[in-house]
């Protein structure tokens, strides 16, 4: 949800206001730029790369605006987001195929009979079909075990072991170092969406099991576009640095901030009930209205408004987190710089 959701008027003045043609083209080459980005990440074999073609061919017919500013951080976000596919997908092969040349040398040296050797082998297959990071690791561990029952038959093999297990330890940190770099937001340096998505879904599963509360905080930063529209993207930048730092001082080293688009951000309160929630929440308010703001205008203040929810039984993470943006909407609603929870 927008932070001028609720109280935008389009200024019909100034170079500001854009013609309903101007507007069409506009958007037109926004849709255009991510369904190009998209495409590169879509098997050009599935149904839905067609369908994106389709769309695509639909927009062109209004000769889409593709040099907008919008369209240029759209471009740069979607290369930074096929590098980092890249960069993770290229790091895994060579960690894969470091471990099947391992196997492959332990066969080598492997003196039991067809028993040692028959489970090498399936751990061999296994590591050259899989693609997820953990069954990689888990595949060189069951290898390296394998190693174990034979090693004390050749000083050669032990050799080698010490060999790989170095490799494949430099490289398995390259791979997690590379994977919790992609769940980062490269500008506020808290989590990005990607990892709130991931996350929610470990919260909710958790909370099932274990039946441990916890609070979802949906922060909106007051009137956002107007601030970037009068001092500039630059400024705002700075703002939205300035407030996730203030949400990180804050909150407690149990809990996690993610920014979840645009000037909005989530708050997972681990292990806190209502009115708790509802007292931290304030807090960071007052923290962030607190902040003066000199650099940007002479006695400038931000403000946000919050929505709060509490997790319940049969919460999915969905409405859970509707729920909290819901009473941020009712907050928006009421005046701003202040917070709302729903049950």
């Amino acid at each position: 949800m927008s932070s001028d959701d609720l109280d935008y008027k389009a200024d019909k003045s100034g170079e500001e206001n854009l013609s309903a043609i101007q507007f069409t083209k506009r958007i037109s080459g926004l849709l255009t730029i991510c369904i190009d980005g998209i495409k590169k990440m879509v098997d050009s074999e599935d149904p839905f790369f067609s369908k994106l073609n389709e769309l695509k061919s639909v927009l062109e017919k209004v000769k889409p605006e593709l040099d907008s500013s919008s369209g240029k951080a759209f471009k740069l976000f979607f290369e930074k987001k096929i590098e980092d596919e890249k960069l993770i997908k290229n790091e895994k092969k060579e960690l894969r195929e470091m471990v099947v040349s391992l196997g492959n040398t332990i066969k080598e040296f492997a003196v039991f009979s067809g028993g040692v050797d028959s489970n090498l082998t399936e751990h061999i297959d296994k590591m050259r079909q899989s693609e997820v990071t953990n069954d990689i690791l888990e595949i060189k561990d069951q290898i390296i075990s394998e190693a174990n029952k034979i090693k004390e038959e050749t000083q050669s093999l032990k050799v080698e072991l010490d060999k790989y297990k170095e490799k494949t330890s430099e490289l398995t940190k390259r791979l997690e170092q590379t994977e919790a770099e992609a769940l980062i937001d490269s500008l506020t340096g808290v989590y990005n969406r990607n990892a709130y998505d991931s996350e929610i879904v470990r919260f909710i599963k958790e909370f099932e099991r274990y039946k441990h509360p916890f609070a979802i905080v949906v922060l909106d930063i007051d009137h956002f576009k107007k601030v970037n529209d009068t001092y500039g993207h630059a400024k705002g930048d700075e703002i939205l640095k300035i407030v996730a730092s203030v949400v990180k001082s804050t909150i407690r080293d149990t809990d996690k901030v993610f920014r979840y688009g645009g000037e909005e951000f989530v708050i997972w309160m681990h292990k806190m009930e209502t009115n708790t929630a509802i007292q931290a929440s304030d807090k960071i308010r007052r923290m962030i209205e607190a902040k003066n703001l000199d650099f940007i205008e002479k006695g400038f203040i931000i403000t946000a408004s919050l929505g709060i929810t509490c997790v319940k039984e049969s919460d999915t993470t969905k409405s859970v987190f509707n729920r909290a943006d819901k009473a941020l909407y009712k907050a928006k609603k009421n005046g701003r710089n202040q917070v709302s929870f729903e049950k």
